[in-house]
This record gives structure tokens, C-alpha cells and sequence, in this order.
């Protein structure tokens, strides 16, 4: 099986969280930025880049994966990490509790109803608690088995035009 990582390239809602503009500090691989959340109340709503690594493969899993610490005097903090589809509906929700160390979690995989155009459209929704944390990283990973063409193919599709066969044979059934 292959995987490939998707970061995020958008961000559709967010507030409770400083800089301003974060994008680059939440899809960077750097654990070293990322979003502090400077409200009690605050959510982060974005979508994932697409990848053309599983365009025609079949997908067996999803999984988002966030990296986060806790901000401020809280000893740790909660967030709820939801994935969802374009439409903003629920595909699947944990909630994760991290403390001052940089610690990535996974939620649960998606393993079923999954295809290229499904996952080019899931977004991720973000909602701490209030206890206050730094969003490091957002990540999701598919993982799919890749297509292999058939090496014996039933036929060959001749649209129009001309065809010169210039060696080998033809066999039509």
C-alpha cells in the first residue's frame, strides 16, 4: 500500500487564534509555529490540498493527524478534531488531549465510502477547549492501493484514423 500526506491549503472559518493569517504555520512541518489560540472560545475550519498519488487507486484509509501543546498555565487541553466532507458533514470525530510537549495525535481511521473525489473535498474542524493550546500542525493521511493495469487486456479501443500494424499479429474474435 502507498500513503501520501495532505496539508492544509485553506482556511474557511477561524477564530480565538493568532497571527491572524496562520495557514503557513499549521501546514509547514514545522513544529516551531503554529496558532495560539488567544480566546476562550475558538475554532479552526479548512480544507486539504488534493494529490493526484491516488487519482484511479482505490483508498482504504483516511486519518487526520494534528500536532498541538498546551499554551499559557494549563497542565493540558482538549480538542475536538473533526474530518468532514465538502459539505461540512461529519465523517468522523475524537477528541484529543495534549499537554505542554509537542504531541501529534491520529484520530480514527475512515475506511469505508472513500474515493479520489471524496477526499479532494474534506475539510478539518478544529474546537479547543477552553483551557487554551498551540495548533503545531494539521495533517491527513491517505492511504491507498495503487491500480495496476491488466496485462492481458480484453480489448483495444480504435477510435478513428488510420492504424499501421508493422509487425505482430491481429486476431479478431
Amino acid at each position: 500500500m502507498a500513503s501520501v500526506t495532505l496539508r492544509p491549503d485553506s482556511i474557511l472559518a477561524a477564530s480565538g487564534f493568532s497571527p491572524a493569517v496562520f495557514l503557513g504555520n499549521i501546514n509547514d512541518q514545522d513544529p516551531d509555529t503554529g496558532a495560539t489560540q488567544n480566546s476562550t472560545s475558538a475554532l479552526i475550519k479548512g480544507t486539504f490540498e488534493n494529490s493526484s498519488d491516488y487519482s484511479g487507486a482505490t483508498i482504504t484509509h483516511a486519518r487526520l493527524t494534528v500536532q498541538a501543546s498546551t499554551s499559557g498555565k494549563a497542565s493540558s487541553c482538549e480538542i475536538e478534531c473533526i474530518l468532514a466532507d465538502s459539505d461540512g458533514e461529519t465523517i468522523q470525530s475524537d477528541t484529543h488531549g495534549f499537554t505542554s510537549a509537542n504531541e501529534s495525535q491520529a484520530g480514527t481511521s475512515v475506511t469505508s465510502g472513500l474515493t479520489p473525489s471524496i477526499v479532494d473535498g474534506m475539510q478539518f474542524i478544529l474546537n479547543p477547549d477552553e483551557s487554551g493550546c498551540i495548533v503545531k500542525e494539521v495533517s491527513l493521511v491517505i492511504t491507498f492501493t495503487v491500480a495496476t493495469p491488466d496485462p492481458n487486456p480484453a480489448y483495444v479501443l480504435l477510435n478513428s484514423g488510420k492504424y499501421k500494424i508493422t509487425a505482430g499479429k491481429v486476431k479478431i474474435l
